[in-house]
């Protein structure tokens, strides 16, 4: 089974190649990206050279769905906003009491009008694109999310297929929750959020991320891992599933991006 992706620069198209694993879950994804779920976000090229997505151009966006929240109610974002991982830590921790969890929301949300919804959802993206920019810049990657697309819930033995020992070409099934992962919490050092907004994956949904990076050595993963464990044993957290890093689905068999494309125009099992 295979999963092509197709690029755009917006006159070329591009198809990406990829190998669906075998494994159980791996299938389960393959078969909801089957169902042909409209793209939602399909601009998500983060990494790449050439386009134009600086540190300046993410301020300047960051601010723009800032000041539409605040148009709203005055005062509801109040932060300055620098390029360092403390203060975009800050700035996530208004995401989350804003949006709330995925399901319920909080009453703020739940009665703002759609633009202002949009601008809080694009608030956390562009948080999280920041971030990548920040400590990630040579890794490139692509991101695909759905509209409509249901959230279903991991079965027991998917979590063995956790990993944060990224490959190059290598597909993930993305984080579809609000709230920040366990590893994500260790690796940004979050002073701000609340135990309550730390959010293990327990989801899956036909969203990917696609990484295009140098491999992560077997030296570095597992001194992260060690750094991880004692961090968490320190914190004396008591999660059932830690959820470390994603879980891969796909492996690329044939296309090399560049940085000329920049959206994703279809995807599709084949």
């Amino acid at each position: 089974m295979k999963f092509v992706l197709t690029i755009t620069d917006g006159v070329q198209n591009k198809d990406l190649i990829f190998r669906v694993y075998e494994s159980d879950i791996a299938q389960r994804w393959a078969q909801e990206i089957s169902k042909n779920y409209p793209l939602d976000e399909i601009d998500r090229f983060q990494g790449w050279p050439g386009t134009g997505k600086d540190i300046f151009y993410y301020f300047e966006q960051l601010q723009s769905q800032i000041d539409i929240v605040n148009e709203y109610e005055k005062n509801t974002i109040n932060c300055n906003i620098s390029s360092n991982q403390d203060t975009l830590n800050y700035l996530h921790k208004f995401f989350e009491d804003l949006r709330g969890e995925i399901v319920e929301g909080t009453n703020f949300f739940n009665n703002s009008p759609a633009h202002v919804k949009d601008a809080i959802n694009k608030f956390n993206i562009l948080i999280h694109e920041t971030e990548h920019l920040l400590r990630s810049s040579n890794t490139p990657t692509i991101v695909g999310t759905f509209k409509d697309r249901p959230r279903i819930k991991l079965l027991e033995e998917d979590f063995n297929f956790f990993t944060f020992k990224w490959k190059y070409g290598e597909v993930y099934i993305n984080y579809c929750e609000v709230g920040k992962t366990l590893l994500d919490v260790f690796k940004d050092q979050d002073q701000y959020i609340g135990k309550e907004n730390i959010r293990p994956q327990e989801y899956y949904s036909a969203d990917f991320m696609i990484k295009f990076g140098i491999e992560m050595s077997e030296d570095f993963y597992k001194d992260r891992l060690k750094k991880f464990n004692k961090w968490y044993q320190d914190k004396k957290f008591n999660f059932k599933h830690l959820s470390l890093g994603m879980i891969p689905v796909a492996i690329i068999e044939k296309g090399e991006p560049y940085s000329g494309y920049k959206e994703i125009k279809s995807v599709c099992i084949k």
